[in-house]
Formats: C-alpha cells, sequence, structure tokens
C-alpha cells in the first residue's frame, strides 16, 4: 500500500514539509536575532540524572538526545534555539524557543499550527508573554501566562512545552553541554 493511502505524505510531501519548516526557522532565527545571524545544528545527551531534573522540573520527560541549533552574529555566539512539538487538541504543534546566551528567552514561535482552532498562540499578544523569561520562572498558565480564549489546549500543550525545554537548556548549561 503506498505512503498515500496510508494516510501519511508521500515522500516528496515530507520534503516540501521539511524545506518550509527550515525556511520557518531560518526565518524566524532572523526576526529574532537580527538579518546577519547563522544558526547551526547541535546535539548534546542528557545523563539518566538530568533526565529525572527535566521531569522533575517540568512534568515532563526528555531525552536522552536532545537536538538544538546555536545561534550567532558575527562570529559570536548570541544564543540558542529549540524546536519541539505539542500535541494540541488533536494534533502536533511545532514550535521553537529562543534564548540569549543567559538561557533568557528572546521569543517563541509557532512554527507550525496544525489544528483548525486556536492558532491565536501564533500571534505577538501571545509569543511575547513569554519574552524575558528564565530559568526561574514557572511557566504556568493562569499564574504568567494568560489563557487564549479559544485556545485552552494549544495555551496549555506550548506553555508546558516551553518548561521542559527550558528545563532541557538549565541541565544542558549546568553541564556545559551546550557549544
Amino acid at each position: 500500500m503506498t505512503a498515500l493511502l496510508c494516510g501519511l505524505p508521500s515522500l516528496s510531501a515530507q520534503r516540501a514539509i521539511a524545506q518550509s519548516l527550515n525556511d520557518r526557522m531560518t526565518a524566524s532565527v532572523k526576526r529574532v536575532y537580527g538579518e546577519s545571524a547563522i544558526f547551526s545544528s547541535a546535539s548534546a545527551t542528557l545523563s539518566d540524572k538530568e533526565g529525572a531534573d527535566v521531569r522533575s522540573a517540568s512534568g515532563f520527560a526528555y531525552g536522552p538526545t536532545v537536538n538544538y541549533y546555536a545561534v550567532a552574529v558575527g562570529g559570536k555566539r548570541v544564543g540558542y534555539a529549540i524546536v519541539d512539538e505539542v500535541r494540541g487538541k488533536a494534533k502536533l504543534i511545532t514550535y521553537a524557543v529562543f534564548v540569549d546566551n543567559n538561557i533568557t528567552i528572546r521569543d517563541l514561535e509557532v512554527l507550525v499550527y496544525r489544528e483548525p482552532y486556536g492558532g491565536e498562540i501564533q500571534y505577538d499578544a501571545f509569543r511575547r508573554q513569554f519574552r524575558g523569561k528564565g530559568l526561574k520562572d514557572q511557566y504556568k498558565v493562569g499564574v504568567d501566562i494568560r489563557n487564549v480564549s479559544g485556545a485552552t489546549i494549544s495555551t496549555n500543550a506550548v506553555t508546558g512545552g516551553t518548561r521542559k525545554l527550558m528545563a532541557v537548556l538549565r541541565e544542558l548549561k549546568g553541564a556545559g553541554k551546550l557549544r
């Protein structure tokens, strides 16, 4: 049975999706860090203890392999970006968190939103709530992140996912594993 008949995208469709995601990521990096920003992929491994600490801090498991991007401007590292997917009501939401060298959020970008409702989490009004937040913030809807009416599930998913990614970045930074 072909991939199309199984409900999966064809190989050419998968390549187009990957290219589109790469294009969105490139545009987002330039928007957040400036037009001269470049990024390169990197990876690190969380130890069992670091993985347990991420789960304890965020309520979510992650790992052991962490893929992220190192961002540079003029040959100097200015931060990191990490992409993740969380489940909305029925479909995955692909988003990225952009941080500076101190692991303070510069921005959050929803790269692919697949749900029919709740797309308001892509708007600046939602995303700006994360800017300036660091490793000690709670990332909890109703505490330091306002719920988006009509996008409650998506709001909770991306907020929880961001809490998880910040815990991952804290572990990597603390272990000296970010390059």
